[in-house]
């Protein structure tokens, strides 16, 4: 048996697939009588706006806004580093003059560790080698005697031959 034809059926589910579509389309981009534009359709709205920029540019003295946003970034830009810095010289102001100034060391900071562990500590006792204890000395001033400690001795005790 063959189906007969219903047109009234067919044009109702046309139409609301049609609505449901229109609705779909409408929630992803927007219904466009909320635009704030004057214009209610999306490209006179677009131009309006492109306007509405060109006007912006024109309002800001004939410079561009990227201009401005240029010279915003350069003295935001100017701003951070001189808090950064905390008025260090000028000397000390990148961080390539920082990097010399530490000897270029990307273990700075082991390197300086390694250092003062090896300075005499006077508050507590340290194990120092041989080489460690003279060049502490060598560093107080304290010199290595002209003769030792036994030679010493024996010179002051004398000759114990006539005893």
């Amino acid at each position: 048996m063959t189906e007969i034809y219903n047109a009234t059926e067919d044009m109702t589910q046309f139409a609301e697939q049609t609505g449901n579509d229109i609705q779909f389309i409408n929630n992803k981009i927007g219904n466009v009588k909320e635009l704030t534009t004057n214009a209610k359709v999306v490209v006179p709205a677009i131009n309006e706006l492109k306007q509405s920029v060109k006007n912006i540019n024109a309002n800001f003295g004939g410079s561009s806004l990227d201009e401005k946003l240029a010279n915003v970034k350069a003295e935001t830009k100017q701003e951070v580093k001189s808090e950064i810095l905390d008025g260090s010289p000028e000397a000390l102001d990148t961080l390539k003059e920082l990097g010399e100034a530490l000897g270029n060391d990307p273990n700075f900071a082991t390197t300086l560790s390694k250092k003062l562990n090896n300075k005499v500590d006077f508050a507590t006792a340290q194990t120092l080698t041989q080489e460690q204890k003279k060049q502490a000395r060598e560093n107080i001033g304290i010199v290595a005697p002209q003769t030792t400690l036994l030679e010493s001795y024996l010179t002051a005790r004398g000759d114990l031959s006539h005893v």
